[in-house]
């Protein structure tokens, strides 16, 4: 299990609980965050136009999101690369105890181009991790492959979770008070905020400390808008994602598209190297007489691909014990548009099952298409789909996991996309920062006559500025994570917490 730095334990022997902290933003970021304050017992309050029960809110991009472990943070992004292994750590202790919201699983990454172990920073963290070298992918090109264990999240039941865990009783000693939930308006300030407070805020004739709370802003797209923040470098990046019901899927899948940290260069067009036999016969997987041919269809005349534009990623994103599957994806950057796109649905759907064929229920209910292996007899088989009787048929039970030289026999087959269970498409806006994220501590004025302008009235009194009618209160930032904010959230958590510990010492 994680544990919390020095300044974190300092923190939590002082007692600070009389010093509130108000959480600005309900996302997954403020959500975690609120529950590592509550865990070092601070007393919380989390507030957000948003909030976790809003399920289907395009602002809210928490919900919509696939949630997996598959690392966005660069070579060099040491501080993000510290962030992900915390999160790596909590999830598993999380799946000790919850293994219906996170699962472990076979991943399959293609990369654009060849990347060596070395220089790739989690191939000591997640298990079993192998290079595949160049393959034939499912497009028909040559990407570079990786294989290893990671981990998915099954994000609506994590969520909840997570609300759980902030809000319900605990038995950890030094825990704070349950946090306190709340949905507010649209903010034009942060300095709004206090005048939105509940009356279960402690009153200052009480607690004094009440009236010198400390903000923590993960407002995420909202930090754009802001008053006191005007973030011109937060932008938004549409997210497209198609959930599935594909109870035979095992392992999630990953294609960069044409872009990648781990090899931003795409190969060149010869690239090639050793055959996947051979690659595999090194790594004692068992490898297939027609190792790096990928069986792929010839293009239908009257269903072509909806969008030959392979620059955006693939993804394949079981959820946890439910066979629920998401499939992505996009990522468009300063992009407003709310509506689901059909073409960007057909998209998905088509070069997903090119990398995932699972997808489709002949090959969940039937049989895979494997060639024989070298050197034996294959039986011949009846092909349940089909009715064929030959040798490149195996049949195949629906929870049997293929290996990874079988998944990429398969890459290619795309015969029957339409056929894939879809239940709906999401939309949602993921909260990007042109700088990346933002983390660090800052300050919020607070004007005692804007804050008496305010409909409400000004905090209700609660709030007391002594004779200057001014005051600065601690601002700590946690925004602009983009695609990053399941895998990376427990590390901003804690290192947001820590901020707040420091916040609190040196006020």
């Amino acid at each position: 299990m994680v544990t919390p730095s020095d300044a974190a334990v300092h923190g939590m022997i002082a007692r600070t609980t009389e010093r509130p902290v108000i959480i600005v933003g309900a996302g997954v970021i403020g959500l975690t965050t609120a529950v590592v304050l509550r865990e070092r017992g601070y007393r919380v309050f989390l507030l957000g136009r948003e909030i976790p029960s809003d399920a289907t809110s395009q602002h809210f991009a928490s919900v919509w999101a696939g949630a997996n472990w598959c690392s966005y943070a660069g070579p060099a992004e040491f501080r993000e690369q510290k962030w992900e292994t915390t999160a790596w750590e909590h999830f598993l202790e999380i799946r000790k105890s919850r293994p219906d919201l996170v699962a472990l699983m076979p991943f399959l990454q293609f990369l654009p181009a060849e990347v060596k172990e070395e220089n790739i920073w989690y191939s000591k963290l997640c298990p079993n991790f192998r290079s595949l070298g160049y393959v034939r992918d499912g497009f028909g090109e040559q990407s570079f492959a990786l294989a290893y264990e990671s981990l998915t999240v099954h994000v609506p039941h994590y969520l909840h979770y997570l609300v759980e865990r902030a809000t319900g009783p605990s038995s950890k000693e030094g825990t704070g008070p349950p946090v306190e939930i709340h949905r507010i308006p649209s903010l034009p300030s942060l300095a709004a905020v206090l005048n939105f407070l509940p009356a279960s805020y402690a009153d200052k004739s009480t607690n004094p400390a009440a009236s010198h709370p400390i903000i923590v802003n993960a407002t995420g797209l909202g930090s754009h808008d802001l008053a006191e923040v005007k973030d011109e470098t937060v932008h938004p990046a549409r997210g497209q994602t198609v959930l599935v019901r594909a109870p035979a899927v095992k392992r999630c899948v990953v294609h960069a598209g044409k872009e990648s940290k781990l090899s931003p260069k795409p190969p060149p067009p010869s690239a090639s190297g050793p055959s996947l036999d051979a690659r595999l016969a090194e790594l004692d997987i068992r490898a297939t007489h027609e190792g790096t041919q990928a069986l792929t269809p010839s293009p239908s005349a009257d269903r072509p691909d909806p969008d030959p534009d392979a620059e955006q990623p693939s993804y394949v994103i079981p959820r946890a014990l439910s066979g629920d599957i998401i499939l992505g994806g996009t990522y468009q950057e300063n992009r407003w548009v709310y509506e689901a796109e059909e073409k960007t649905t057909l998209r998905i759907l088509h070069h997903c099952h090119k990398i995932c064929p699972e997808l489709v229920t002949p090959y969940k209910q039937h049989a895979y298409r494997l060639r024989p292996r070298p050197g034996t007899d294959s039986q011949a088989a009846v092909c349940p789909a089909t009715g064929e009787h030959s040798s490149v048929w195996t049949p195949r039970l629906p929870d049997r996991l293929l290996s990874a030289q079988e998944a990429l026999e398969q890459l290619g087959d795309d015969d029957n996309a339409e056929a894939i269970e879809v239940l709906r498409v999401n939309v949602g806006m993921r909260p990007a920062r042109k700088d990346g994220v933002r983390s660090e501590r800052g300050a919020l004025p607070v004007n005692a006559v804007d804050l008496l302008r305010l409909p409400v009235g000004g905090g209700n009194g609660r709030f007391d500025f002594g004779p200057d009618k001014e005051r600065e209160l601690p601002l700590v930032h946690a925004y602009g994570l983009g695609p990053a904010g399941y895998q990376q959230s427990w590390g901003v958590a804690h290192a947001t917490a820590d901020l707040v510990v420091e916040a609190a010492e040196q006020a």
